[in-house]
């Protein structure tokens, strides 16, 4: 049967959906803030200032997409074990995310902290950026772990649809993030002027705030899960197989764009200083538009996940044709806002004339780029993957990023074209995925049943 589209059903999916992603919309473009802060105020400082953070905080992004493999991986299973009523199940799970996702923020940390400059040396060559980025990234370094267990929290809660705990701790975060930013980069008020490391230790004190607040909701106040701390050392076989089984596509999916990202850095780090800023504001701004994209697409893997663990497999044709139309109406309110915003959000930032001309054009690449990437990650990632087919999502991110896109990059950076033509490069690989995501989701044949003692396949219902 093939994917129908049905008005009230449409309309019912996006209420359901909103009423998810507007809390997580908010813990989002929080964390956005926090980001927005550190890039505005050291935005003051020029074009090396913005460069260096920026490179620095691409190490905080590949950590970042590594643990989304992990919180993914068990939201994957949480979201149907929520469907089933199994929290006994969920609170395990927890405990598999934490026990994978501490070490792991510790290997970032590590020579983060001890080597900064030989860690930015892989991204770029340029002294000045250099020089910056050894000053921020040590302190943001010290973050990461605390970073690491909120995502894992908010993972956890968002399986079972709680949602504002979350976003409660983000705007704690993102007020003493601002607060701090202002006293420790500029010395207000008779605070030490520390330029980048201020930013980095505005960062770091506000990110342990935000841990603690999850950690202290989780443990001391909810009611739902009441997760406790024997729950962090999981024991149950079976669930650490399937984990395995579903995960390692996921985590691997999340690793291989992760390091997709991390080449494209590389490349534009062999331009001068005013590319990197231009790419850094043409990030940002991506990074802002995402917000809401993310959150939708974290609530439809809510709702995925719950539909086929209620075994609601009748659902199916009607559920994927209206997600889709309500995907693309999503990218074009998308494109129209990034209209809207584009010249006041450059004119925030104080840097030379080519890096905002050079960041003008970028934006116009992105533009089309951001349609498609709408409607294929959030229909790969939202229903295929989150729906039990992981491994089709990391074929397709494989063969794009390293079959076409990163060869091309190289092609590009050899004969020396200009930043937005590498620029378009970074972006190329989301306007292809729409042809495989848009076959897939409308052959049915995505939804399995993980938590079923074998995985039952219902494909075509």
């Amino acid at each position: 049967m093939r994917p129908a589209l049905d008005a009230s059903a449409a309309r019912r999916y996006l209420r359901a959906m909103t009423r998810l992603a507007l809390p997580i919309a908010c813990q989002q473009l929080t964390a956005f803030l926090v980001n927005l802060a550190d890039n505005v105020m050291i935005g003051q400082l020029g074009d090396a200032a913005v460069s260096g953070v920026y490179m620095g905080s691409q190490v905080h992004l590949l950590l970042q997409w590594c643990l989304t493999g992990i919180t993914a991986a068990v939201s994957l299973l949480a979201a149907q074990y929520w469907g089933r009523g199994d929290l006994g199940a969920i609170r395990r799970l927890a405990g598999i995310g934490f026990s994978l996702g501490l070490p792991l923020t510790l290997l970032f940390l590590v020579p983060s902290f001890l080597a900064p400059e030989a860690v930015l040396s892989l991204l770029t060559r340029e002294a000045g950026v250099l020089r910056e980025g050894r000053q921020y990234l040590p302190l943001l370094a010290l973050s990461f772990p605390f970073f690491g267990v909120s995502q894992l929290w908010n993972s956890t809660l968002r399986s079972v649809e709680e949602v504002r705990p979350g976003m409660y701790a983000a705007l704690a975060a993102l007020g003493t993030n601002v607060l701090l930013n202002g006293l420790l980069i500029f010395g207000l008020f008779g605070a030490p002027a520390l330029g980048v490391r201020g930013a980095a230790i505005a960062t770091l004190l506000s990110r342990m705030l935000e841990c603690g607040l999850l950690t202290a909701y989780l443990f001391r106040r909810e009611r739902l899960l009441r997760l406790r701390p024997c729950h962090l050392r999981p024991t149950d076989s079976a669930l650490w197989k399937a984990f395995l089984r579903c995960g390692l596509p996921v985590f691997a999916g999340e690793v291989v764009w992760a390091l997709n990202v991390m080449m494209h850095n590389w490349f534009m780090g062999r331009y001068d200083e005013s590319a990197i800023a231009a790419y850094a504001m043409a990030g940002l701004l991506w990074e802002a538009a995402l917000i809401w994209v993310v959150s939708m697409e974290s609530a439809a893997a809510i709702l995925t996940g719950k539909l086929i663990g209620e075994r609601r497999w009748e659902e199916l044709p009607v559920y994927a044709g209206s997600m889709q139309v309500i995907f693309l109406g999503i990218g074009a309110v998308t494109v129209l806002g990034l209209l809207a915003v584009r010249r006041p959000f450059l004119s925030l930032y104080r840097v030379s004339p080519a890096a905002r001309s050079l960041a003008d054009r970028m934006l116009w690449v992105l533009l089309p780029a951001m349609f498609a990437s709408i409607y294929e990650d959030m229909t790969l990632c939202g229903i295929v993957k989150q729906g039990g087919s992981p491994g089709f999502t990391l074929a397709v991110d494989c063969v794009c990023a390293f079959g076409i896109v990163l060869p091309l990059s190289l092609m590009v950076w050899r004969l020396g074209l200009p930043a937005e033509v590498m620029y378009a490069m970074t972006v190329l690989d989301q306007v292809l995925k729409v042809v495989p995501a848009a076959w897939k989701v409308n052959r049915l044949d995505w939804a399995r049943d993980l938590t079923a003692p074998r995985q039952e396949v219902k494909g075509r219902p």
